[in-house]
C-alpha cells in the first residue's frame, strides 16, 4: 500500500493554532492570578504552532500520516479523550479523570500484551496498583491546580 506524503508540520501547526484559538475564545473571566496558568499554556501553544508553521515553509519535510501503529487503537484513544472532555463538566474533574485514565491503562495494557503475544491475564495486583497510581496522579493534579495555581476545575458528583 502506497501512502500519501504530507507536510506534517503544516498539519500540526494549523491544528495547534486551531486548538489555541478555540481555547482563547472559550476563556472565562478569571482573576489575573488564576488566569496566569491557562494564559501561559495558550502562549506556549501559539508559539509552538508558529514555530511549526515557520519550519514547514523553511525546511519542509513530507511524510505519511498514521503510517505506523493500529488505526483502531488511535481511534479508541481519541474516543476516550473526547469522552473525558464530554463528561468532565457533568461528573467533575476527579471522577471523570480517574475513570477515563484507568480505562486508558486497561486498554493500553491489553493492547501491549496482545502485541507481545502474552496471553496471560492481567493480575489483580496490576489492577490495584494501576487504580492507586491513577487516583494519586489525578489527586495530585487536582491539588496542584486548585491550591497552588488557583485554576478552578469542574466540580462533580463527589466534590
Amino acid at each position: 500500500m502506497n501512502a500519501k506524503n504530507f507536510n506534517t508540520d503544516i498539519i500540526a501547526g494549523l491544528g495547534a493554532l486551531g486548538l489555541a484559538l478555540v481555547f482563547w475564545f472559550a476563556r472565562e473571566p478569571w482573576t489575573p492570578l488564576s488566569a496566569r496558568w491557562p494564559n501561559a499554556i495558550l502562549v506556549f501553544i501559539f508559539a509552538s504552532a508558529a514555530f511549526l508553521l515557520v519550519r514547514a515553509f523553511i525546511r519542509p519535510e513530507r511524510g505519511p500520516i498514521f503510517d505506523e501503529g493500529s488505526k483502531l487503537r488511535m481511534l479508541i484513544a481519541a474516543a476516550l479523550l473526547i469522552l473525558w472532555a464530554s463528561l468532565i463538566e457533568h461528573l467533575g474533574f476527579m471522577v471523570t479523570s480517574v475513570l477515563v485514565f484507568y480505562g486508558f491503562w486497561w486498554y493500553v495494557t491489553r493492547a501491549a500484551k496482545k502485541v507481545e503475544g502474552d496471553t496471560s491475564p492481567i493480575s489483580l495486583f496490576a489492577y490495584l496498583r494501576a487504580a492507586v497510581v491513577t487516583v494519586l496522579l489525578v489527586g495530585s493534579f487536582h491539588f496542584i491546580f486548585t491550591k497552588y495555581l488557583y485554576v478552578p476545575l469542574p466540580r462533580g458528583i463527589l466534590m
